[in-house]
Parts: structure tokens; C-alpha cells; sequence
């Protein structure tokens, strides 16, 4: 087993809802652990889509990794219309690009994040509003 190993399960870990990964080998076993995100804190496997009826003022996007971000193919600004599914980002780990996207039908409010920034777990990319009018 090696480092680069262990790095790569490490952020296979993140972007899962497992919280909980053991390996054995000839002699060695690695385990890694994190903790299961707090209540409230959405995760890229447990995101459902929000109706309009739960749609909120604000929604915060937040990082699901640890990684660099990086910007979509038409970067996202503020004051610019996006709807639900649309990609506005990626962030990258380990040579891996895991999309971040639109949770709903909105306007960006905030933009909190910039091309080749480091981003961690749970940090706000974007703010989005609902009410969007065209």
C-alpha cells in the first residue's frame, strides 16, 4: 500500500456517503474514518432536488470535497440566472473533477469562490435566491 493509495481512498471518502473505509493487507491494514456530515449539511449523494414549494430566499452551494475549484465552461457571475442541474463549477482532487451544480431554479447572489482556488468541505461557493424573474 502506498501513500498515494491511501490519498486516492482518502478522497474516494469524501465524495461518498461511506464514512468508513478499512483495507487489509499481508501484514498491514489502513483504516480511514471521517465523520458523517452534520444535519444540514448536503452532501452530493443525499442532495435531492428541492420543489418550489421548499425552495428558500437564500440557498447556499456549498464544496461536497476538499480540492481546487474550478471554474465552468461559462463562468458563473452574479446577478446571472441558473437553473436547477446546471454545472456552475467543478472542484478537482487527485485528478478527479466532481461538478458542483445548481440545486435549484435561481439568481446568483454571492459568488464566494474563484478559478484555481483550494476550497475545503462545507465552504459556501455560491449563494443563489429563488424568485427568478426573466
Amino acid at each position: 500500500m502506498t501513500i498515494e493509495t491511501i490519498d486516492e481512498l482518502a478522497g474516494l471518502l469524501q465524495k461518498t456517503v461511506v464514512t468508513r473505509i478499512s483495507v487489509e493487507g499481508d501484514g498491514w491494514n489502513v483504516e480511514l474514518e471521517r465523520p458523517p456530515a452534520p444535519p444540514g449539511v448536503a452532501t452530493a449523494a443525499s442532495t435531492p432536488a428541492p420543489s418550489a414549494l421548499e425552495a428558500r430566499a437564500e440557498t447556499p452551494v456549498e464544496a461536497t470535497m476538499v480540492g481546487v475549484f474550478h471554474e465552468a465552461s461559462h463562468p458563473v457571475a452574479q446577478g446571472q440566472i441558473v437553473r436547477a442541474g446546471e454545472a456552475l463549477g467543478s472542484i478537482e482532487a487527485l485528478a478527479l473533477r466532481n461538478e458542483v451544480r445548481a440545486p435549484m431554479d435561481g439568481r446568483v447572489e454571492e459568488v464566494h469562490v474563484e478559478d484555481g482556488q483550494p476550497v475545503e468541505f462545507g465552504q459556501v461557493l455560491f449563494v443563489l435566491s429563488d424568485g427568478v424573474d426573466e
